[in-house]
């Protein structure tokens, strides 16, 4: 029986996403369990897994295709089911007979014709297609919806299907990066009129990028002079696609490399830019005397290592240690809210929630240990490391980059001190954690080599005051110096 393969709904948020990469193709073996597909939202790249056994059979949403969530990705039955049968899976009505008035053409579009095929186009009628056609279909990106069919009785074969991916127009599915679809959604592009420059004719963001420049350069100048006042200096920043401001290219200069601004670097940037505009941050610093954490640490990883648990790392154990602060300083652990009745309002939070700041080669992803004031180290040091690992394999569920009531970021590791973290809204506070080092303190009035981390809070000052943000990391310095959990 004919299965379908849905586009998970992997946080609440969540409301489609772009297909990156099939990672099966028409024909193959399916096991229930095996990533079949990777996809792309706004927040991350994820793997989607077969959800029963199976042969692929067909492909519905091709590479750089927009499904929304339980939508069809693709279709698994057993070998010897007819096409029918996968058709009535999908939910497609029987072939209509083809009319036999001739369809008057239409008439070319510009690259910024709003007059681009609607995905109900493309999809929404039932299409008769060799299994070899079908499955050459899926490899190429080609939408067989929009093939015309040369075989019997309209029936598209694999000619078909080459002639239309090689056209890369009307015929087929036109093959375009996800970044490329955004920015030629935003400018109102029409993607059929576009070259792509890209492997196997994919259409690429530099392709967008230039005829979006051709556009602007060959518009039509103004029938009158603007006013001093509304003048916009040669070299002012311009708002990109996406909300971000981007410099225009600077004369003179030649680019070593050009860097795709994705998904997750978008998101990233975009959040960023909002939390400092919106909110009144002010980042205090403190130093501890890290001497007890250190020795409480390789007290506890040999012991980690006996019973085959994972060794706890400086961060988990920070995590432990501000978990439990949090609970004596519930300011800190809020968000500025809108209340029943539409005003602001302060809400401190029963949950704690610690997110950790990961770094990816991509970027920064924050998952977060819920409740972690009410767990043991060891519990929070395997929790952390299967999330890092899960988030660095691309394989983190968004639910568990959602919830968090209050961060921790640590630069430790880059030999960085001090530094101001931004806080990731709408949580009111962020703690930066320093690197570890010996550092000349005095001890009984002798100066002596004591290790020591620069500890940075940053807090809304909408939210928290400097006297209770002040007492927050008091605490959690004579926390770190007494070196308990």
């Amino acid at each position: 029986m004919a299965t379908l393969i849905k586009l998970p709904q992997f946080g609440v948020t969540m409301t489609e996403a772009t297909v990156v990469a099939w990672l099966k193709s028409v024909g193959d073996t399916v096991e229930r369990g095996d990533a079949v597909a990777n996809i792309e939202t706004d927040k991350l790249n994820q793997e989607v897994m077969a959800t029963a056994s199976g042969i692929l059979r067909r492909i519905v949403v091709p590479v750089g295709g927009v499904a929304k969530v339980m939508e069809a990705l693709a279709v698994l039955g057993a070998a010897s089911e007819p096409e029918s049968a996968i058709d009535a899976a999908l939910g497609v009505a029987a072939p209509v007979v083809p009319s036999t008035k001739t369809e008057p053409a239409r008439a070319p579009t510009s690259a910024f014709s709003s007059t681009a095929p609607t995905r109900a186009e493309d999809e929404g009628a039932a299409v008769r297609a060799s299994p070899l056609a079908r499955r050459l279909a899926g490899e190429l990106g080609v939408n067989l919806a929009r093939v015309q069919g040369s075989g019997p009785g309209g029936r598209i074969v694999e000619e078909d299907v080459r002639t239309a991916a090689a056209s890369g127009q009307a015929g087929g599915w036109i093959l375009a990066s996800p970044l490329a679809r955004r920015l030629a959604k935003d400018a109102g592009m029409d993607l059929g009129s576009v070259t792509g420059s890209g492997p196997e004719g994919r259409i690429v963001e530099r392709d967008i990028q230039a005829l979006i420049a051709a556009h602007a350069v060959s518009a039509p100048a103004p029938t009158s002079s603007p006013s001093p006042v509304q003048a916009t200096p040669a070299h002012a920043p311009s708002i990109a696609a996406g909300g971000l401001v981007a410099a225009p290219a600077v004369a003179g200069l030649t680019r070593r490399e050009t860097v795709r601004i994705d998904a997750m670097r978008r998101i990233i940037a975009e959040r960023m830019s909002a939390s400092l505009q919106t909110t009144a941050q002010l980042t205090m610093f403190a130093e501890a005397d890290a001497t007890a954490l250190v020795e409480l640490r390789a007290h506890l990883v040999p012991a980690a290592k006996v019973y085959g648990h994972r060794p706890p790392t400086y961060t988990d154990i920070i995590v432990s240690i501000v978990s439990r602060v949090l609970r004596d300083h519930p300011r800190l652990n809020s968000s500025l809210v809108t209340g029943d009745t539409g005003s602001p309002e302060i809400a401190e939070w029963n949950e704690v929630n610690i997110g950790v700041a990961v770094a990816l080669d991509a970027g920064l992803v924050v998952p977060v240990i819920r409740d972690a004031d009410r767990k043991p180290l060891q519990t929070i040091s395997q929790e952390l490391g299967e999330l890092a690992e899960s988030a660095r394999a691309g394989r983190l569920a968004p639910d568990t980059l959602q919830g968090g009531t209050f961060t921790i970021t640590n630069l430790g590791q880059m030999e960085v001190d001090g530094f101001t973290p931004i806080i990731n809204p709408p949580q009111a506070a962020i703690l930066g954690i320093g690197r570890i080092a010996k550092r000349p303190a005095v001890v009984d009035d002798l100066v002596v080599a004591r290790s020591q981390v620069t500890l940075s809070l940053t807090f809304d000052h909408r939210i928290v005051d400097g006297a209770p943000g002040g007492a927050f990391l008091r605490d959690v310095r004579r926390a770190i110096e007494a070196g308990k959990i």
